[in-house]
């Protein structure tokens, strides 16, 4: 994640600095919000089959964060299609 912030003023250089605030932030809040979601997951799937539905939270959380992307992204290419 800091070598991706570090790149986006050379690859992007439109984008002000404070917009990467967030990006920023989630360095530190990544790995503690990391270890709080893989307590609970220890402490409350103790089952296969709970374990199964925490896995299939998280493929449906991945999936959507897909389609936000995508989205995002259809959303500002040109009219031409080009991005």
């Amino acid at each position: 994640m800091p070598k991706r912030i570090a790149a986006f003023p050379e690859h992007y250089p439109w984008i002000r600095a404070e917009a990467l605030d967030y990006f920023k932030s989630r360095l530190v809040q990544a790995p503690r919000d990391s270890q709080q979601g893989l307590m609970l997951v220890q402490l409350h799937c103790t089952t296969v089959e709970s374990q199964q539905r925490a896995f299939e939270a998280l493929a449906f959380k991945l999936e959507m964060l897909w389609v936000m992307i995508d989205t995002i992204h259809n959303g500002y290419r040109g009219a031409d299609g080009a991005s």
